[in-house]
């Protein structure tokens, strides 16, 4: 591989040497990922967002396939996301990353990440019982393709087709596809948060809370 400044990479080599590389990477067991900056984004958001323990840089440069330096990067353009959903990534040596906020904040997130990574045509596909998820490319989309299977295993889909079954008969007419996706998705994020324990908690009663001011003795 030489480099030219001012011009670029290229491939130096025999053309018999050239074909061999050729045939080698056609019979290669595994795809080679060549992702996109959108991909590596969200390849990590969510690894970060769907793990239970804080995700190790190592683990990142693994699943993107790229350097340390580049992992750090996409580490910094995932904090911008999660800033711009009002969540912060807490990066801390020998710890790891871990997304923390609001419960509220962190499930409108997720549904706001799933639909933006996945895209309507694979998530309509999934809910609607398609046995393989649409793909939109072949090589580019496998890293992103793995991250989004290993989220579907954690979200009941069987169960959430289940829950939706009544409201699609009687919504048959008037539920658009956008519409359907939009529900499926944030019951089957509500369920997975709530079977981790994480709930949103109840907002105090102002009435209540105007009693027990009234019955609070004075200072």
């Amino acid at each position: 591989l030489r480099q030219v400044p001012g011009q670029g990479l290229y491939l130096s080599g025999s053309n018999g040497s050239k074909r061999k590389l050729a045939d080698a990477i056609r019979a290669y067991e595994q795809p080679l990922l060549c992702l996109s900056a959108a991909d590596r984004l969200h390849i990590a958001l969510l690894s970060l967002c769907f793990t239970e323990n804080p995700i190790q840089v190592k683990q990142l440069q693994q699943a993107l396939n790229v350097s340390r330096v580049t992992a750090l990067h996409v580490l910094d353009e995932a904090e911008k996301w999660l800033h711009r959903h009002k969540l912060q990534l807490i990066r801390r040596p020998n710890f790891g990353c871990m997304v923390i906020g609001d419960e509220r904040n962190w499930r409108a997130a997720a549904i706001a990440l799933i639909e933006e990574s996945a895209g309507d045509a694979r998530l309509l596909a999934l809910l609607q019982g398609a046995k393989t998820v649409v793909r939109v490319s072949s090589w580019t989309s496998a890293g992103l393709e793995d991250a989004l299977a290993r989220v579907w295993g954690k979200l009941n889909i069987l169960l959430i087709k289940q829950l939706m079954s009544p409201l699609e008969q009687e919504f048959a007419a008037g539920l658009s596809d956008q519409a359907y996706i939009e529900v499926c998705i944030y019951l089957a994020v509500m369920v997975y948060r709530i079977r981790m324990g994480k709930t949103l908690g109840v907002p105090p009663d102002p009435s209540k809370a105007g009693r027990l001011a009234s019955r609070a003795p004075e200072a």
